[in-house]
This record gives C-alpha cells, structure tokens and sequence, in this order.
C-alpha cells in the first residue's frame, strides 16, 4: 500500500514546504520504492510509493500528465486495465496511475462510474483549480481526512494527517464508546475527532472555494438476473471468479494466498495456484495453525491440517507454510498495533499475524490473496432463506425446502410457523435484556455508555440484520455495515507496515453485482446451503 498525502489552502495561501516534510516523516515508518512530493501555489501533494503492479516498477509519483497538466498520487490497482486501454487509446506498460489520469482528462469528476479495483487517490487539476479525492467500492484501500475553514489535508495514514500542526489530536469519546462496546456505527468516524475517513464509492472534488461529494456506487437489492438454466448461471459465475482472481495475481514478486481448511481460501488458493502454474511466478499459501507443542492442549481447537494437505495435493500447491505466530503475546501485539494505527484499531487481523508478515517480507511478497468476503455474498448460506419464502408466500418451497433440514414432522412445522412469524418474532425481541447480556461481558464504565448513548445506540445498530429482511436485502445490509469497511481498512493498514497488499477476489464488485442479482434457489436448493460455489467450482475443488 502506498501512502499518498497532500493539504490544500482554501483561501490560496502557499503550503509550507516544512508541512509537508513532517507528513512525509510522518508515514516513513517504512521503506518506500520511491518518494515524491510536488508543490503547486496553494497545494502539496506526496507519495510514498510501493510499487505492487509490474508496470508501476520504476515509476514515480506525483505523475503529471503532460497534456492536460493535472497531477495524481494514486494507491491501489485498476482490475478493468483492457477495457480503459480499449476506450482511452492506452499502452499497456502504462502505470494505473496513468490510466486514472486519462479517465480523468476523458470523463472529468464522474470518472470513477468507469473504474474497477481498489485504490485511492487525488487529483489536481491547475488549470481549474480542482481537487478531487475518491475512495473504491467497498474502502479496500484507506483514506482519511482532516478539514477547517483554512485547509483540506488528506491521506492514506493518520501518522500523515497528525504531523500537522493545525489537526487537533483530540479523542473523539464517543468513537471511544462504540469501541469499547463493540458497535459498529460509523464508517466515517476515527479515534481522533479532527480526522475522518473517507466513505467508500465516494468522490469529493474541491473548487471554486465549496467542496461537493458524491456517491458513485451502491448495491442494487431489487435488481434480479434471468437466464435460461443452471448450466448458463454456473458457466457465468466460474468466468466472473476466475476474473476476480486472476486480475489479483497481477503483482510484484511473489504471490501468496491465506488457506484454511474452509470453503472460500481454499477456494482461492486452489485457483491462483493453477493460474500461476508455468507463468514464472511462483505461489505460496500460509495456514495459520497450533505450534505442534500445544496440540492437545488447548480447547476449544478444531485442527484443519487434513484438509489443507488435501487441497495442496490436489491442487498441486507445492509451496504451502505452516504459521505458529509464537514469539509475541497479545499485550505486545496490541501495542505494536495501537503503533501502526497511531490508536487501537476495530478489526485488524494483522494483528496476531506477525510471524505470518515477517514471512512475506523476507520473501519478497507483496500481494496476500484472502478468502474474507466470502460468507458476506458469495459463498454465503443465506440466512435468511426461510423468512424469504415466507414473506413471497412461497409456503409450498418452504414446506419443502424444510423436509431436507428437519427429519421430524414436529420440528419441522415449528420451523415453518417460526419463518412465518420472523419478522413479528423480532420485534418483540426484549433489545433490553440482549444489552443487559451484552454489557455485563463489557470492560467498560457502564455510565461512561450511558453518556454516550447507550443502551439505544446498541440497539439502533445491530451487528448483524434481521433474519426477516428479503435475501437480498439481507446480503446488501452486510456489505454495506461499517463492520466490513473497519475489517478491510484496518487489515490494509496493518499488512502495509510490513509492504504486504491484501488482495479479496470474493470482494470483487462485478462478483457481487451477479451473485446479489440471482435467484434465491441459485444460491440455496434441496438443503445445499452455499450453493453456487459447490455447484460451479467442480474440478477446482
């Protein structure tokens, strides 16, 4: 992950050229491939890049197009690279950065509507006086923000935005709150009340002296797809995955891939390892298991080692890595991380990862392929399937879709009239006594909560939706939670320290517009919850 920073002055004062070597200080907490920074009368833009793509190698940032003039400093990867070569007359060796840059010159600030992957980044354009800053789909890449009357600062790491003198440092108590009783909220808020994050499919441009956002993307719940049969649902859905893969193991040095003995890693694992087979680039996957020394001891422990060894046998992954993460306990862990996130982080799995990172560094690996995503869509079982039946009235598929879980009549007409009743079950809920449940679990100062909004905040925010809501709707509500944009933001900042990129092929946007769009009995049928990915991915698995 690159760093990219910059600060505006609104009011069109010069940038001290000292503000914008403290933030470069600020994220150097690693060694980048290249440095950058550009000045123009009113504004400073940096980058600290890591180059992940083999046509960024070499490469230097800010990049400027020599036509137009506007200047970029880019983070991430474009996935849809033979499409915009195609409209926008490009090279191939051209970097990422250069194709945004095009987009740009060609489509002006709607130009994300036309952009595939992950990435942040800024633009400015001298010739009217722009500013423009966007975000990808979902937040796989970080971006965050901190603005007064006088100035606009942004970047990809908070250490940036905190080496300026003007960025209050104050905690924001009720981004405190939320953390300690493990809500998930907001998508915007940060540890510090001066810095925000910036939302995920948003682009915010600057000019003429007033800032507009705008949200490019969102999920379609009411849209469904229609083709003719199974076999055409299933040749769709293996092109779209092996896309959403194979557009990922574009990258520097070594590829490796995250494998446990679950569905959707070994998934992965197994597709990247055969795309990579005979192309030079050679593959690994990481499993992190229990030290040989505990086996045995500790509870509960459910040991996957069978079923990895069997997807590498049969997918022919040579290279497979065992992970202990001895060495460090958790209080070293999360001072280490409290570090890297300048504050405590929500939902960084890096954190006890360390022996896992350190790994990849040494061997030169840049991208890290993750199965995470899955359950959320893709592979998911949808839990929800039974209250959907209910609500279209569906009660012969119900009644029958029943008979594959429940061998009992009686069980089986109670989980018929509990579907029926989903939604009034619900809300009769007592969302008091699941607080109640919830807070005695809690290490913090109930009146400190209290203060802050709770228990009602709690119940406002669910960590998972309702069972009653439509599948679809259901499925969208969970992409769409502040709970995945802190998993994949803080995952990215915390691999970033050790020069690893994240990479989620079950995140990818053209995978989830299908997979959200099918019909209900193409994703669960006959007591096959998962459907999809068990039916389309014979012979990968």
């Amino acid at each position: 992950m690159s760093t990219i920073f910059g600060v505006l002055s609104k009011a069109g004062a010069k940038v001290p050229q000292q503000w914008m070597d403290s933030m470069k200080e600020g994220g150097d907490d690693w060694i980048p491939d290249s440095v950058g920074i550009h000045y123009y009368s009113n504004i400073g833009l940096g980058c600290l890049q890591l180059c992940v793509t083999p046509e960024s190698v070499g490469s230097e940032q800010p990049c400027v197009d020599p036509n137009s003039g506007a200047e970029i400093v880019f983070d991430g990867r474009l996935d849809n690279r033979k499409a915009l070569q195609e409209t926008l007359g490009l090279e191939v060796t051209e970097t990422d950065a250069d194709y945004v840059l095009a987009a740009y010159n060609k489509w002006g600030s709607v130009l994300c509507s036309h952009l595939v992957g992950d990435f942040a980044f800024a633009i400015w354009d001298p010739q009217i006086r722009r500013l423009l800053l966007a975000r990808d789909h979902l937040g796989m890449r970080p971006l965050f923000l901190a603005e007064t009357n006088e100035y606009i600062a942004f970047s990809s790491d908070k250490h940036c935005l905190l080496a300026l003198p003007w960025v209050d440092r104050s905690v924001d108590e009720q981004w405190i709150a939320d953390y300690l009783s493990i809500t998930k909220v907001s998508k915007t808020s940060t540890y510090y009340r001066a810095i925000s994050s910036f939302e995920p499919a948003h682009c915010m441009q600057w000019d003429e002296g007033r800032s507009t956002k705008n949200q490019y993307w969102r999920l379609d719940a009411e849209r469904e797809i229609y083709l003719l049969s199974d076999d055409e649902y299933n040749e769709k859905f293996r092109f779209l995955l092996k896309e959403a893969v194979h557009c990922r193991l574009r990258g520097v040095g070594e590829v490796a891939s995250e494998l446990s003995g679950g569905l959707d890693s070994t998934l992965i694992a197994s597709l990247a390892s055969r795309m990579l087979e005979g192309s030079g680039q050679s593959f690994a996957s990481y499993s992190h298991v229990l030290a040989p020394e505990l086996e045995g001891k500790v509870y509960p422990f459910v040991d996957e080692k069978k079923w990895i060894s069997e997807l590498c046998s049969f997918a022919g992954i040579e290279q497979h890595v065992p992970i202990y993460s001895r060495g460090r306990g958790a209080l070293q862990a999360f001072e280490h991380s409290v570090k890297i996130h300048a504050g405590p982080n929500r939902s960084d799995l890096t954190m006890l990862g360390d022996e896992l990172l350190d790994t990849l560094e040494q061997s030169n690996t840049r991208v890290l392929l993750s199965g995470f995503g899955g359950d959320q869509l893709v592979s998911c079982g949808v839990p929800s399937f039974f209250s959907t039946l209910a609500n279209e009235r569906q009660y012969f598929d119900l009644w029958r879709e029943l008979g594959f879980h429940h061998a009992g009549v009686l069980r089986r007409v109670r989980s018929f009239g509990a579907s029926c009743m989903r939604g009034p079950i619900d809300r009769l809920k007592n969302g008091k006594s699941i607080w109640d449940n919830r807070k005695g679990k809690l290490l913090a100062n109930c009146e400190f909560l209290e203060s802050h909004g709770y228990p009602d905040r709690f119940l406002e925010h669910p960590t998972r939706p309702s069972n009653s809501l439509s599948a679809r709707h259901w499925q969208t509500k969970v992409l769409e939670s502040p709970h995945m944009l802190y998993r994949l933001e803080d995952s990215a900042i915390g691999a970033a320290a050790r020069r690893v990129e994240y990479r989620y092929p079950l995140l990818d946007i053209r995978l989830l517009e299908f997979v959200l769009a099918l019909p209900l009995f193409q994703k669960r049928r006959s007591g096959q919850g998962r459907r999809m990915v068990r039916v389309a991915t014979k012979g990968i698995l």
